[in-house]
């Protein structure tokens, strides 16, 4: 019902009321014609019936002779005979009879006997060889002077013998009460019909439009969802895509830097221990300047070996345990990891640890690497002018499905994040930094993902970079 008035508001509405006013104006004016045809074929038949009905008497009852001297004792009988069988005839009321030149030389009116009325056109027109008829009620003539009744129609029937010629015209009058009660009757009878099957047509129409309308938008919801499972699927499609390409491109770094990292760790091993053999064979005399040169070589071996060890983290496999974690926790253990190398640089750190999150599945180990990698990252953007780093953790709850979003925040002071850097910066080997690897955000994110969070980068409204990182949790029943 919702989906037919909706559709009911737009076009189909539109059709309705113009189709409504179309039908309404045809039918009415097949009314008008029709019923005027029916009229005027009616009235045609009913006055030609009655003029070859005076016909027919007159040549029954008349002659030439009578119309040319009508004033004989003969003429005037035969005339008072003709009148006596004409008026048999249903609704006729009166008669007149002139003779070839409009005068009247019978009349059921004495006084109008002997008059001759050049104005009427319908006797004329009779004179001359038609039968023609005065409808228009209420008008009055020369004629009528002595008529009360006004509502009579007058037939002019010429009355032609052998030769062809005019003798005269006979005038009959008849009430049209019957007549034009029959034209009523047709005319209700066809506007009913004209209006029965117009309402049948626009019914008809506004069904049909209606069904259509109705499919049409069936058809276009169909089409928008398969549309729209075409536009999720080539979605999923192009992830899968970027995904692919992603662990392709990390098969083929992984092969690179296995083979370079089995290559280097163990002669960095050898030179660490070489170091240190050297150092117990140094003599006392010259023991603490070499002692500080060697020292150094070891903590660049050192350096070189937790690189390698950051490439190793990156092309393996994640190996996560799943147990029920605080974020608070797994936050705080890697601030006491950093705060020393924080203080050191003129670093201030504000922590906002909203206390009872509710908990969330993963791997604390690999958690609180990717939460320092972040730490880090900030710390780098700070320095060396120093500034300040926040951390914040909460929960926005969903309502009744209990289904909770535990999330981390993490800015800084900086100077923020350019966009050119932004779409890239948990790519491998992406780094802004002279001695950096571009491997710290890539694991973070890494281990984020696979503890099912999710980080999102970009710059906080007062300045500075903002890490957001979420983990979906469910509140124990």
């Amino acid at each position: 019902m919702k989906k037919l008035l909706r559709i009911g508001r737009g076009p189909v509405t539109q059709f309705a009321l113009l189709s409504f006013f179309v039908t309404a104006a045809t039918t009415a004016a097949l009314v008008v014609v029709i019923s005027y045809h029916f009229r005027q074929d009616l009235l045609e038949r009913e006055w030609t019936f009655t003029a070859a009905y005076v016909k027919k008497e007159a040549h029954s009852n008349l002659s030439a002779s009578h119309f040319l001297a009508p004033h004989t004792p003969e003429a005037q009988a035969r005339f008072t005979t003709f009148y006596e069988d004409v008026i048999l005839m249903p609704e006729l009321v009166r008669l007149k009879i002139y003779d070839a030149q409009g005068v009247v030389i019978w009349s059921d009116e004495p006084r109008l006997v002997g008059q001759r009325f050049p104005d009427n056109e319908q006797l004329k027109g009779a004179l001359a060889g038609r039968i023609t008829v005065k409808g228009e009620i209420g008008e009055r003539k020369g004629e009528n002077v002595y008529e009360h009744n006004l509502s009579l129609v007058e037939v002019y029937v010429p009355i032609v013998f052998h030769d062809s010629r005019v003798v005269g015209v006979v005038e009959a009058y008849k009430s049209p009460d019957q007549v034009f009660a029959r034209v009523r009757s047709i005319k209700i009878i066809v506007a009913a019909t004209a209006l029965l099957g117009a309402s049948l047509l626009y019914i008809a129409l506004v069904y049909i439009v209606r069904r259509s309308a109705i499919r049409i938008e069936q058809q276009q919801e169909a089409l928008e969802y398969r549309s729209h499972q075409l536009a999720v699927a080539n979605e999923e499609l192009r992830g899968m895509q970027t995904q692919l390409i992603a662990t392709e491109r990390l098969a083929a770094i992984g092969e690179v830097v296995t083979a370079v990292a089995h290559g280097i760790r163990n002669p960095l091993a050898n030179i660490r221990a070489a170091i240190q053999v050297a150092l117990l064979h140094v003599p006392l005399e010259s023991r603490s300047s070499a002692a500080h040169n060697l020292a150094n070589v070891i903590q660049e071996v050192d350096r070189l070996e937790a690189r390698v060890k950051e490439l190793f983290q990156f092309v393996e496999p994640t190996k996560q345990r799943q147990l029920r974690l605080d974020l608070n926790a797994v936050v705080t253990g890697a601030l006491q990891m950093i705060a020393g190398r924080l203080s050191s640089g003129d670093v201030k750190l504000v922590e906002r640890l909203t206390p009872g999150l509710p908990p969330i599945t993963g791997d604390a180990m690999l958690l609180q690497q990717a939460i320092l990698n972040i730490l880090e990252n900030a710390r780098d953007a700070v320095l060396p002018a120093g500034g300040a780093i926040t951390v914040i953790t909460d929960f926005e709850s969903n309502g009744s499905h209990g289904v909770d979003k535990v999330f981390l925040d993490i800015s800084d002071t900086g100077p923020g994040i350019p966009p050119d850097t932004l779409r890239k910066i948990f790519e491998p080997f992406f780094t802004t930094k002279p001695k950096g690897t571009g491997l710290g955000l890539a694991l973070a994110k890494k281990f984020i993902e696979a503890n099912d969070g999710a980080i999102k980068a970009g710059n906080a409204p007062d300045g500075g970079a903002r890490f957001h990182v979420t983990f979906s949790t469910s509140r124990p029943a």
